[in-house]
């Protein structure tokens, strides 16, 4: 059941007004569209339910007791229990969500460890399943599956190009956002995947090298880069340099 859709964000005890907005904007006119809340009540209050329910679209909860169960929850009552699956930790952001796009170009599912030793719900999950294959995305997450594939750069940003680099060839489009938070980076990568593309990730107010250098590979075949967020996300400096490479 994987969803053509993009992601947003909401505080986790009400929904915003924006997104309801954009919900609204968005979805058809006709019938009762769906919208799939991911996470339980911790994550997402059951006034976000309601909110969603009273804006007249049907609320869907994909969830389990924790992160790295919903996580399992959602590879297999939403992707259908995929070929592939790739694993980041789930106590830090960066090696997830690049690893979203990736697994999403493939027809994959994202699977999260506990810093460097396997969820155990994760682990049954894996064994219920029997994914084909299965990569291990960081050197948390490859210290917890040592019998995974790994791609583990030297820093965050370095993990990302090789992710970019093992799942996207001749790119034509490329999303660039900051490592130092997660919240461009999250709803961006949903929708530069969609578009056939990979994540890299960068220093806020300079574009890193190992970004740069990707960019530089693959700029041939690229029409777009998108950036995510505002100035304060990425600097004009960030933007510059992107600009400048896909300029030549």
């Amino acid at each position: 059941m994987a969803e053509d859709a993009p992601l947003l964000l909401t505080p986790s005890d009400s929904l915003d007004e924006s997104v309801t907005a954009e919900i609204l904007r968005v979805l058809p006119e006709t019938g009762t569209p769906t919208v799939f809340l991911l996470g339980g009540e911790v994550a997402l209050d059951g006034a976000v339910e309601a909110s969603l329910a009273a804006a007249g679209v049907t609320p869907v909860r994909l969830a389990g007791v924790n992160r790295f169960a919903t996580a399992a929850v959602i590879a297999g009552e939403g992707l259908d229990d995929p070929a592939t699956v790739l694993l980041a930790d789930g106590g830090d952001f960066p090696d997830a969500v690049v690893a979203g796009p990736a697994a999403g170009h493939v027809g994959g599912a994202v699977l999260l460890t506990d810093g460097d030793v396997q969820a155990p719900e994760t682990a049954a999950y894996l064994a219920s399943a029997s994914p084909e294959t299965v990569t291990a995305v960081g050197g948390a997450a490859a210290a917890a599956a040592p019998g995974a594939d790994a791609l583990v750069g030297a820093t965050r940003f370095e993990t990302a190009v090789l992710v970019a680099e093992s799942f996207f060839a001749d790119p034509p489009v490329v999303g660039v956002a900051t490592g130092l938070d997660f919240a461009d980076a999250l709803a961006g990568g949903a929708q530069v995947g969609a578009a056939g593309g990979p994540l890299v990730l960068t220093e806020p107010d300079r574009l890193t090298g190992s970004a740069a250098a990707y960019l530089e590979s693959v700029a041939g075949g690229l029409s777009t880069a998108y950036l995510y967020g505002g100035t304060e996300a990425l600097s004009p400096a960030v933007a510059d340099a992107v600009r400048d490479i896909l300029d030549g």
